[in-house]
């Protein structure tokens, strides 16, 4: 029996589809992203922005995740080591 789906279930559905295919653009852009790489509170205070701001365009988005992944990346270089040696507290 193929019920039809009341219109926020739909929703739900989609944006559900939309998160996990967004989550696997990111893994594949910048690999896996979990707590060893990014720490927790970084990515609630990311999500928190993304909930007070509806609005935000895909781009900004776009730049506020990949600006948090290079961050969190090991340094790749000397220099980049050297700056990331720096930088630490």
């Amino acid at each position: 029996m193929n019920q039809e789906l009341d219109p926020f279930e739909q929703l739900r559905q989609l944006l559900e589809s939309v998160a996990a295919s967004a989550q696997q653009s990111l893994e594949n852009l910048f690999g896996p992203v979990n707590e060893t790489t990014i720490p927790p509170e970084e990515v609630a205070n990311l999500l928190n922005l993304v909930r007070q701001n509806p609005d935000i365009s895909h781009q900004d988005l776009a730049r506020l995740v990949y600006d948090l992944s290079q961050k969190y990346r090991p340094p790749q270089t000397p220099d980049e080591f050297t700056d990331w040696f720096n930088r630490r507290p």
